[in-house]
């Protein structure tokens, strides 16, 4: 049996996270359902990509679409990074929702390089955009009909990926994939 060296720090779980999105100049982005191990009493701070404090709770609400960041302090004063989370941008949702997103899933998610997309029949383009903005993978639908489509990054390597979705009728969404 190995022996492990515990630390002590703070163990940020995100096996039960919910990213809710954040429409286009709003905050309404929600990061919502991490879990952490620690000796309480635990305190949390998020940060934004620019190293503002952006929470002070488990849970971050009301933010604009970006990158951010949690420390966890327990009370040893240990402190755990955890991040990023990508809460990513909807735009041109139209208020009844009738746009793509609903017609989209992705799966699994995160995962190794290799996931599935299932589009519905009112899915025109997708797009797979990495942290720079480049475009590493795109598919245009020509059938009226579902489709599961394979896509495989692991020759882009590790990080977070942006999948724009585009409809019939120019409406766009916005998901996130995680390889690692």
């Amino acid at each position: 049996m190995r022996n492990l060296l515990d630390l002590g720090a703070p163990v940020v779980v995100d096996t039960g996270i919910v990213i809710t999105p954040a429409g286009y100049g709003l905050n309404n982005g929600h990061i919502t359902g991490l879990t952490v191990i620690g000796t309480e009493p635990l305190s949390y701070r998020w940060f934004d990509h620019i190293n503002d404090t952006v929470g002070t709770a488990l849970d971050l609400h009301d933010v604009f679409a970006g990158n951010y960041f949690l420390q966890v302090t327990d009370t040893n004063y240990c402190v755990t990074d955890a991040g990023p989370y990508l809460v990513d941008l909807v735009e041109h949702v139209s208020e009844a929702n009738s746009g793509p997103s609903g017609i989209i899933s992705v799966f699994p998610n995160p995962n190794g390089g290799t996931f599935t997309i299932h589009i519905g029949s009112d899915v025109a383009r997708i797009s797979v955009i990495n942290m720079l903005g480049e475009i590493v993978y795109t598919f245009d639908n020509g059938r009226p009909y579902d489709q599961v489509i394979s896509v495989d990054l692991r020759q882009n390597g590790n990080g977070i990926y942006r999948i724009r979705v585009v409809s019939l009728s120019g409406q766009s969404v916005s998901k996130v994939v995680q390889v690692f």
